[in-house]
């Protein structure tokens, strides 16, 4: 893991904040303009406010092309789950069991809601044995300080759950009833 300072991200950060588009940060296979991490909550129970915001307005669009049974919606969703297992994994194990995240996922660059999703450690932990983890993938996570109020940007290598083969459909089944808490 990688702390670096936003320096010329700082004017994409203002871009965000003010409602403007802004280029998209694309270390995934589908675009993301922006992971945004509050840090951590309350003791170790409440892993911290994320928020995933992508440039699609339509996110029922297939996610790798014309083939694939897996919209953008359900990537989507995949990456928070991965997010979340990642932090999970930096918890001591007697806190894992009431860890959570809270998600809020927004489309059209933050101009759409598309819900509120609580993910928690040990819901996370289940998804990461029925589908299992594949190559890490660069992810990069923008995190604010309360005590600094600024931005920084950290990167990781995150493992992305292997949804593939006869997985799909689970995972479709999954995301069908995974519903965000508003």
């Amino acid at each position: 893991m990688q702390k670096c300072s936003l320096g010329n991200l700082t004017h994409l950060v203002l871009l965000t904040l003010l409602g403007l588009t802004a280029p998209s940060v694309s270390a995934q296979d589908f675009p993301i303009t922006r992971i945004e991490s509050k840090g951590l909550g309350h003791g170790n129970i409440y892993i911290g406010g994320f928020k995933l915001i992508v440039p699609d307005t339509n996110t029922t669009v297939n996610a790798y092309g014309n083939n694939s049974r897996l919209r953008r919606y359900d990537v989507h969703l995949a990456k928070m789950f991965e997010i979340t297992m990642w932090e999970c994994s930096k918890l001591r194990s007697q806190n894992q069991a009431t860890a959570y995240a809270r998600w809020e996922y927004k489309a059209g660059n933050g101009s759409i809601d598309m819900g509120i999703f609580e993910i928690s450690c040990p819901l996370a932990l289940d998804i990461r044995r029925a589908y299992g983890l594949g190559q890490p993938e660069r992810t990069v996570i923008s995190n604010y300080s309360i005590r600094t109020l600024q931005w920084s940007s950290e990167s990781a290598d995150i493992p992305r759950l292997q949804i593939t083969g006869g997985k799909i459909d689970r995972w479709l089944d999954f995301v069908e009833g995974f519903k965000p808490i508003r």
